[in-house]
C-alpha cells in the first residue's frame, strides 16, 4: 500500500478544493479511494487554522528565549563594565585607542563610557613662553629636587618671572615633579634628665617679634653610608636663622651643646625650646642656659608638634640636601652640611614664613627697619 506525503495530499486536496478536479477525478487521477480522500479534505479543513497558529507560537517562543538570552548577558556584563568605569579617565581613554582597530569607535565609546569628543581631541603646541616656564621649571626642580610648589614659585618670581602658585602646581602636577609624602621616622628622642620644677610650653600665645627672642633646638638621626650619625640644630624662631649645628656618631648631650655652644656666638636667647629629650634635660645643658638667665621651655612629652619648628628644620636639612648626597666619613658629612647651613639654607633658600626671602635677607632687613613679615 503506498504511503502518501503530507505535501501530496495537501496538493491532492487544493486541486479538488479548488475546483480543478473532481472528486472522482482526482481518484482516478491519483489512484485514491474516495473515502480516503474524504477524510484528507476533512483533516484539511480541520487543521487549516494551524497554518496561521503554529508560526506565530514558534515565533513568540523564540522571542522569549532571545529575551532571556539578553537579560542574562547584560547581567553578566554588567560586572566588567562597572570595573572599567571605575579606571582613571586617562586609563579608559588608553583602553579605547587599544581597541579602537578591533570594535567600532561609538560602541566603545559608549561601554567605557568616554566622550566621543575627546576622542577626537588632539592638544595643541604650548606657547613659547610656556615652553620657556616648563623648562625652567624643571631645571629648578632638578637644581633643588626637595622643594615644592610654592618655594619653586617663589624662586620663579625672584628671577622675574610673573607666575602663581596654582599654576606652578599644575605644571608640576604636568611634569611628574609633585613631591611624595613622607612616612613615619625613627624616633631620636628619649625623655629624661633634670627638669627645673615648673617647666611647660612657653610657646603658646607668645609673640615672637624679635631675633633671639625665642630660639628652638632639635636632634635627629642622618644617613652616612652604611652608618648612621646624629645632627643637632639651633634656629632663630623670628629670622629662621640656623645659628648652631652639630654632627656626630653618638646622640649624646655634648653633640646638644656643641650646637648651643656654636648659636651663642651669635648671641644669647631670652627663650630656649625644645622638645624633652635627655641631651636636651641634661645637667650640663639645663645649667649652662640657666647660668645666662634663659627662660626653658619644654613641649609636651609626646607631642613633637609643639617644636614643629625645629622638626621642620631638620626635615629640610636631611631632604633637601643630606639625602641627596653619598658621604664616605663623618668629617666630609659635617662639612657638607655645614655648608648648606651656613651657604644656602641662610643666604640661599627663600623661607615660606618670611614672604621667602632668606633668613640673611630677612635679618638684614630687620637692621634697616623695613622687616615685617606676616
Amino acid at each position: 500500500m503506498r504511503r502518501w506525503s503530507a505535501k501530496e495530499k495537501a496538493k491532492i486536496v487544493l486541486e479538488v478544493l479548488s475546483g480543478q478536479r473532481t472528486v472522482a477525478e482526482a481518484c482516478r487521477a491519483y489512484g485514491v479511494a474516495e473515502s480516503l480522500l474524504y477524510r484528507w479534505q476533512r483533516e484539511f479543513l480541520e487543521n487549516a487554522h494551524a497554518a496561521f497558529t503554529s508560526g506565530c507560537a514558534e515565533q513568540e517562543a523564540r522571542i522569549r528565549e532571545l529575551e532571556r538570552l539578553v537579560g542574562q548577558m547584560a547581567l553578566e556584563l554588567e560586572v566588567p563594565k562597572k570595573s572599567l568605569g571605575a579606571l582613571p579617565a586617562k586609563e579608559r581613554r588608553e583602553l579605547v585607542k587599544a581597541l579602537k582597530g578591533a570594535y567600532p569607535l561609538r560602541l566603545l565609546s559608549r561601554v567605557l563610557r568616554v566622550p566621543r569628543s575627546t576622542l577626537y581631541y588632539r592638544p595643541q603646541d604650548p606657547p613659547p613662553e610656556e615652553r620657556a616656564l616648563r623648562e625652567r621649571l624643571r631645571a629648578l626642580a632638578a637644581a633643588w629636587p626637595r622643594y615644592g610648589y610654592r618655594r619653586l614659585t617663589a624662586l620663579l618670581r625672584g628671577e622675574g618671572v610673573q607666575v602663581g602658585e596654582k599654576r606652578v602646581r599644575s605644571l608640576m602636577r604636568e611634569e611628574g615633579l609633585l613631591l611624595p609624602r613622607k612616612g613615619p621616622s625613627p624616633r631620636t628622642t628619649s625623655p629624661g634628665g633634670l627638669l627645673p620644677e615648673g617647666v611647660k610650653n612657653l610657646l603658646p600665645g607668645l609673640a615672637v617679634t624679635r631675633p633671639h627672642q625665642v630660639w628652638v633646638a632639635d636632634l635627629s638621626y642622618v644617613v652616612l653610608g652604611e652608618g648612621v650619625a646624629y645632627l643637632a640644630v639651633v634656629m632663630d624662631l623670628h629670622t629662621r636663622k640656623i645659628l648652631g649645628v652639630a654632627l656626630g656618631p653618638r646622640l649624646s648631650q655634648g653633640l646638644a651643646l656643641a650646637a648651643l655652644e656654636m648659636a651663642l656666638r651669635e648671641g644669647c636667647p631670652e627663650v630656649h625650646h625644645s622638645d624633652r629629650g635627655v641631651q636636651y634635660t641634661s645637667r650640663a645643658y639645663v645649667e649652662r642656659l640657666l647660668g645666662l638667665g634663659v627662660r626653658l621651655s619644654y613641649a609636651g612629652t609626646g607631642r613633637p608638634w609643639e617644636n614643629g619648628h625645629a622638626e621642620r628644620l631638620i626635615r629640610t636639612i636631611k631632604e633637601e640636601w643630606v639625602a641627596l648626597r653619598e658621604y664616605r666619613t663623618l668629617a666630609e658629612a659635617r662639612a657638607s652640611v655645614e655648608r648648606f647651613v651656613f651657604q644656602v639654607y641662610n643666604r640661599k633658600r627663600p623661607h615660606s614664613a618670611l614672604d621667602y626671602m632668606t633668613p640673611e635677607a630677612f635679618s638684614e632687613s630687620l637692621l634697616k627697619g623695613d622687616g615685617s613679615p606676616d
